[in-house]
């Protein structure tokens, strides 16, 4: 696409200088380097020549810009405003390759707003009907396996949202995200681990600030005042190089605030770009532990809703019975559940299994 708005002849409907900067805003504004992606929108208005039509910027050649808007209001946490450039474009997905990044914004804005259950709702059909229409690639997979785990944890849902990046934990965004999870269960050590095996993975700077969050929180809470100090320090840097502040959202406010404590004690100079916190919309509260269960467990956790004899399920799965009985005792304890009845309402609430 960039080749083709670069190579177009003059006269161009697209304009193609316009369109050029458009796409590569739309690019930088996906990775979170907000700076550049805002410099290039702003100089689509100063071009030599007429200035690009409205009625273009609203089309499919100006989808990306409208995609930069929209990560723009969002890192302001201006909800309304990133909803007014997503309904520009929302009509575009039936046509065009950009379909998983609008589901992406669609779902994030939905995170946002407290709408969680709905969003659930609507990121699934827009999964299944991008599979079913193969346009969703393996990368995308991965990509929207991040709003799903966001969802399901703004719900309460953490067993759910680890299954959502349990498949994909080799992608560096969504070993963060684990991170993100375990901090919000109250296992900061856990958040630490998760973190300390991707730290030399290249990441966007969007990833990275999620990440120096994550682990200035979690260094914090594990009484690392140095480790969480020089995190934030590192936090601000790139929030301030980058221009984005979206990812505060991904603790909790209890610690965003004991982190501005913290640089208001030793280093107040930095606290600046946090602005003021109560602006940042509460999506991760704290939740309950919930193991993930392993592919056997949740095979059994299913016959369980089916019958309570670890006969019938040991039968049905080819087992012993001792087998059952210790997959079982294992399920139970991963859900804090001491009965059957326990464990199958934990599991439905959890998402771990479908309401029969």
């Amino acid at each position: 696409m960039l080749r083709d708005a670069v190579s177009a002849p003059a006269g161009n409907p697209g304009f193609a200088a316009q369109q050029a900067l458009t796409i590569k805003a739309g690019i930088y504004a996906h990775l979170g380097e907000m700076t550049i992606s805002r410099s290039m929108l702003r100089r689509i208005d100063y071009l030599e020549g007429d200035p690009w039509p409205q009625e273009i910027r609203d089309s499919y050649l100006g989808v990306l810009g409208h995609y930069a808007a929209v990560w723009d209001r969002l890192d302001d946490f201006d909800l309304d405003g990133a909803q007014e450039h997503l309904d520009l474009i929302s009509p575009q997905p039936v046509n065009i390759e950009f379909g998983p990044y609008i589901v992406l914004l669609r779902a994030y804005l939905a995170v946002l707003r407290g709408d969680a259950e709905a969003g659930l709702l609507r990121l699934t059909d827009d999964v299944r009907r991008l599979a079913a229409e193969q346009r969703l690639l393996p990368s995308e997979q991965v990509m929207l396996s991040k709003p799903f785990a966001l969802l399901n944890l703004a719900s309460g849902r953490v067993g759910a949202a680890r299954l959502a990046l349990h498949g994909e934990k080799t992608a560096p965004a969504n070993s963060v995200l684990l991170a993100v999870v375990a901090l919000a269960a109250g296992q900061p050590d856990d958040a630490l681990v998760h973190l300390a095996a991707r730290q030399r993975d290249p990441t966007s700077p969007r990833s990275a600030s999620v990440q120096y969050l994550v682990l200035a929180a979690a260094s914090l809470r594990a009484g690392d005042r140095i480790g969480a100090l020089a995190a934030a320090e590192r936090l601000l840097a790139l929030m301030g190089h980058h221009g984005v502040r979206e990812h505060l959202v991904y603790v909790p406010r209890s610690d965003l605030r004991a982190l501005r404590d913290l640089l208001a004690e030793e280093r107040p100079e930095l606290t600046e770009p946090l602005g003021d916190l109560d602006q940042v919309p509460r999506i991760i509260l704290p939740v309950d532990d919930v193991a993930l269960l392993s592919k056997r467990e949740s095979i059994v956790l299913g016959e369980l809703s089916r019958t309570e004899s670890a006969g019938e399920i040991a039968r049905a799965q080819g087992v012993s019975v001792n087998t059952v009985k210790s997959q079982l005792r294992s399920i139970y304890r991963k859900l804090g559940a001491g009965t059957r009845e326990e464990a199958l309402a934990r599991a439905v609430h959890e998402g771990l299994l479908s309401p029969r």
